[in-house]
């Protein structure tokens, strides 16, 4: 994941993780977890997040999902 880039989006379309975590209804700690990379949001709130945010279905991997590299 891309945390940096996560936590921009949050901060351009909301100002804090606060505010974000009170417009889809999570705790900020929720929030703190994920862009620390502690983890996901569940398949269930996946769809709220990238609403919320505004990230298209092909730009999920790049705001959640490790990047793999190769040894």
């Amino acid at each position: 994941m891309k945390r940096q880039k996560l936590r921009g989006r949050i901060v351009e379309k909301y100002g804090t993780n606060i505010a974000f975590a009170d417009a889809i209804g999570i705790t900020p700690m929720t929030v703190t977890n994920v862009i620390h990379g502690h983890s996901t949001p569940t398949a269930k709130r996946m769809p709220e997040w990238c609403s919320a945010l505004g990230i298209a279905p092909e730009e999920i991997g790049i705001f959640f999902y490790p990047e793999t590299t190769e040894n």
